[in-house]
């Protein structure tokens, strides 16, 4: 199966969450934000790399996990992956999940990740993201745990 964590950007979010499952990142207790902040691919998306899945690694269930920016373009991206993959395999049933990590974000992530990706203010903005998502944090493992006990 293949999994994609999306998010707007491609560089927060759907970084983190597929970094806890992939366990580069703690699930049980909040990472530091020295851990978040260097954790791969965190807050390294351009905007140019929106809708470019980013291949992050693969599961102990050999589960191939994506993080992916889907920009203002949420529905057709997602229309688009499922109807190839339907189209290359017949169904999409079972091989394709596609899982929004945007409504666990705060105005501290979306705050931060302006200032640091589109203003390139990195020194201001990368800590304030790391702060909001240690805010919200247990709510990025809890999606991890739950799709985790669904596969």
């Amino acid at each position: 199966m293949k999994i994609f964590y999306s998010c707007y950007g491609g560089a927060h979010s759907s970084i983190i969450t597929a970094n806890i499952h992939l366990g580069l990142l703690p699930d049980k207790r909040v990472a530091t934000i020295h851990e978040i902040i260097h954790c791969p691919y965190f807050d390294a998306t351009k905007s140019k790399e929106i809708g470019r899945p980013i291949f992050m690694g693969e599961d102990s269930l050999k589960n191939q996990i994506f993080a992916l920016g889907m920009a203002s373009s949420r529905n057709q991206y997602t229309q688009l992956l499922y109807e190839y993959v339907r189209l290359q395999q017949g169904s999409c049933r079972g091989e394709i999940l596609i899982i929004n990590t945007i409504p666990l974000i705060n105005l501290k992530v979306r705050v931060g990740g302006f200032l640091s990706r589109k203003l390139n203010l990195i020194s201001i903005g990368r800590p304030l993201v790391a702060i909001g998502i240690q805010n919200r944090y247990m709510n990025f493992v809890k999606l991890v745990e739950n799709l985790k006990a669904s596969l």
